[in-house]
């Protein structure tokens, strides 16, 4: 009897999901359909670019209307949200609006809407999003690509880059005045370690002092015929300069001369990137990987760690434990000196060149993708990472310099410098 009344349950579990799997095609439908927000980020000055996805069984609905809408967070809550029409696909998976004219200093709260075929309509959980303050052309020097930024002071900076172009600023970026130097080099990199005593490196192995704040300047040589890829000072006198071949050159006498430090690193190796946290102590990254220390101002480096982060571009160090590694487009942070690393942002499919700490809390990286400029920014000391600012056209963000959380100055490689305020 009990075997018997075993077989009539299977076989009625057997008829249901034969007649569920015949109505469907043999597909099985989703449970619940959802939408979400997956994306918001700051596009010029005040405008928002907001990604949405939804998930829903295609098979049985379509998606007939969307929406994402937004309150301030200061507003009462009496105060009905603002909504934006999108344009959406029925068979679409989600959409993206751009959004413009928001407040800059405001919080802001955004949910999406999706209205389906055979469902009541959806909403996506309130995403906040903060408007700090806003990145704005500053002007545009020249036609040329910026490479290279540095502000001694919030009225004076400089920024050059492709074909030997350089220009000096002193009244914060509203007029630019040219400085030639008779060179069509790319300027790579500037360093001011202080507002008076300025060096450059260039393409065609050529480099440069200043001793009165970036006005006039003088050619230096390293004794070396590889390109230079990256410079640091971390007095006004010592300093390390990296080149090619996998050697770091040292001064210690503001650049009369110089001596070539071998390195820890493979032959076909090269430093990408140096950065010294005092008079003493110094770290850089290698294209292969590899974490090299300096704890007497240059003079000698040693390996900390070899890693998997090939194609390093940016380190940077806020003390002796905590630092922070770019590969490609994603951030590493160490939290034990530089020994192991944690990824703490994924920018897949980007590319970092520029990474700036204005304190141990506060802190921006600038890159590209290829078709757009980026702007990251953390609040947390580095744990999390949002887009800030995307510049929507074929430039990349190749330099930042702050002077404050929420004021600051950037270089765009089109040829145009951005202010933060």
């Amino acid at each position: 009897m009990a075997q018997s009344r075993i077989k009539q349950i299977l076989l009625c579990v057997y008829c249901c999901a034969a007649f569920l799997l015949s109505n469907c095609n043999g597909k099985i439908f989703k449970d619940k359909a959802e939408v979400t927000i997956d994306t918001i980020w700051l596009v010029g000055a005040a405008d928002l670019h907001v990604g949405v996805d939804v998930s829903y069984d295609e098979d049985r609905e379509e998606l007939l209307a969307g929406g994402i809408c937004w309150k301030k967070e200061s507003a009462p809550a009496s105060v009905a949200e603002e909504c934006f029409i999108s344009e959406v696909s029925a068979s679409g998976s989600g959409w993206s609006d751009l959004m413009t004219d928001f407040e800059s200093f405001t919080n802001y709260y955004f949910r999406a809407y999706a209205v389906l075929s055979r469902s009541d309509t959806l909403y996506s959980d309130w995403y906040f999003f903060s408007l700090h303050g806003i990145w704005e052309f500053l002007g545009d020097p020249g036609t040329e690509s910026f490479y290279t930024l540095w502000f001694t002071s919030p009225e004076v900076g400089q920024v050059a880059g492709s074909n030997g172009v350089h220009y000096r600023t002193t009244d914060g970026g509203l007029n630019w005045t040219p400085i030639d130097h008779g060179s069509t080099a790319n300027i790579r990199e500037f360093e001011f370690p202080d507002e008076n005593t300025g060096y450059m490196i260039c393409s065609y192995v050529e480099s440069r002092r200043s001793t009165d704040g970036g006005i006039t300047w003088t050619d230096l040589s390293i004794g070396s015929t590889e390109e230079m890829l990256c410079i640091d000072f971390s007095t006004t006198t010592n300093g390390c300069v990296s080149t090619e071949d996998g050697i770091i050159h040292h001064t210690s006498d503001g650049g009369d001369s110089w001596t070539p430090v071998s390195l820890p690193i493979s032959a076909s190796d090269r430093v990408m990137d140096i950065h010294f946290i005092n008079s003493s102590t110094g770290f850089g990254c290698s294209y292969e990987g590899v974490v090299v220390k300096s704890t007497d101002g240059g003079v000698s480096w040693s390996a900390l760690a070899t890693t998997t982060l090939t194609a390093g571009t940016q380190i940077w160090f806020l003390d002796e434990t905590t630092g922070f590694l770019s590969r490609q487009g994603s951030i590493f942070k160490t939290s034990n000196g530089g020994l192991n690393w944690t990824e703490v942002h994924d920018g897949s499919g980007t590319s970092i060149y520029t990474m700036y700490f204005y304190d141990n809390t506060v802190g921006y990286c600038g890159g590209g993708d290829g078709g757009a400029g980026h702007i990251l920014r953390t609040d947390d000391g580095g744990e999390t990472w949002k887009e800030e600012y995307c510049y929507p056209s074929a430039s990349t963000v190749l330099g930042i310099q702050m002077f404050a959380p929420d004021f600051g100055y950037a270089a765009i490689g089109n040829g145009m410098v951005l202010v933060y305020q």
